[in-house]
């Protein structure tokens, strides 16, 4: 993955994964961090996160960022003919079978 040197290429970047100005997961970025501090405090650690720390996580929770340029990860994508992204679509070889399990990833419209 290229370096991201300007806020226009982070944005950009981010939208293609799933996030948009004002998003916000709300009750599922709550369950997730709770569970992340039951587990700390399993092992005697007392944390807790910041107000900047949640605002972040309930903006940017359960993205699907791509940050590494295999070709696995390009895998059913079209891509315009010459880009540098088309030269990284997967091999048909290499896509799963139709009778492949499929994981869901849930994608939020902003409202």
């Amino acid at each position: 993955m290229p370096m991201l040197s300007t806020h226009a290429e982070v944005d950009a970047w981010l939208t293609e994964a799933g996030w948009y100005p004002g998003r916000d997961v709300g009750d599922e970025a709550v369950d997730a961090v709770a569970a992340v501090l039951e587990r700390y405090r399993a092992y005697g650690v007392d944390i807790e996160p910041s107000v900047a720390a949640l605002t972040f996580i309930r903006e940017h929770a359960f993205l699907r960022a791509v940050i590494d340029t295999a070709p696995e990860n390009f895998a059913g994508r079209s891509f315009a003919r010459g880009s540098r992204s088309s030269r990284l679509q997967a091999s048909p070889a290499r896509r799963p079978s139709r009778n492949a399990p499929r994981r869901h990833v849930e994608r939020r419209e902003p409202p």
